[in-house]
């Protein structure tokens, strides 16, 4: 797997808060699922908790799709997470194949 797979899937594995720009602004997410979208992408299911969005908003309710070809400085927080998010299910039907995923 390549090196951002290894690092969002040791993320999810250890309840890390992620950050890394996308689309330029950057973004802190609790991680929860990583693997191939039914469009064929590697992606990451995650929820924004701080940082920017387009819209101005720094956090996102419910889980949202990140491209992993699209993120910049990914980097691993310090910060743990409770995984709490009720729209981030193991048979994540957005996903044609999971990597990793938080065990609940």
């Amino acid at each position: 797997m390549p090196f951002t797979f290894n690092k969002t899937c040791d993320a999810i594995r250890e309840l890390r808060l992620l950050e890394f720009e996308y689309g330029g602004p950057r973004r802190e997410v609790q991680p929860y699922c990583q693997g191939l979208s039914s469009a064929g992408l590697d992606t990451l299911r995650a929820v924004q908790t701080g940082g920017e969005s387009k819209t101005g908003l720094g956090k996102v309710k419910g889980g949202k799709l990140w491209t992993i070809g699209t993120m910049a400085g990914l980097k691993i927080l310090e910060e743990k997470f409770l995984p709490d998010d009720p729209s981030c299910e193991p048979q994540d039907s957005a996903m044609q194949r999971m990597h990793c995923r938080v065990q609940r």
